[in-house]
């Protein structure tokens, strides 16, 4: 038995969930070029962006207007249509992706960025929900 075997016992009931409540996509994942070129943003809208990380700023420490010490990491990711988008991570994000970043890789690195909120300041931004190497 591994860890993503399902096991049934005769007891077991399936049922058919005719409408789920959540949603059976995995990702929704919005084009770059349609955040880029919207007239308006939706901030209160979550969304999924993928593509290669191809740049990005040192770490910084930062003290949250609650007096908590965190870190701060701006990247910049493009997809496949070479438009371009800056994501700003915060906390342990910030820790998790930097091997990624820094073990002087040659092959690209692909994110996908789940659950961020678009806002524009300098241009167009992500800001983190989560997010997946």
């Amino acid at each position: 038995m591994n860890r993503w075997t399902l096991n049934f016992s005769h007891r077991t009931v399936v049922l058919l969930v005719e409408n789920p409540t959540f949603p059976l996509q995995a990702f929704r994942l919005t084009q770059i070029s349609e955040l880029l070129n919207a007239d308006r943003i939706n901030d209160s809208q979550l969304i999924d962006i993928m593509g290669e990380v191809v740049g990005k700023e040192d770490p910084k420490e930062l003290i949250t207007s609650k007096g908590k010490e965190t870190k701060r990491l701006a990247i910049l990711v493009e997809d496949l249509d070479n438009y371009r988008i800056g994501c700003v991570l915060f906390g342990d994000m910030v820790d998790q992706i930097l091997p990624y970043l820094d073990d002087g890789r040659v092959e690209p690195l692909i994110v996908v960025l789940q659950f961020f909120r678009p806002s524009r300041w300098n241009g167009m931004n992500l800001n983190p929900l989560s997010y997946t190497i």
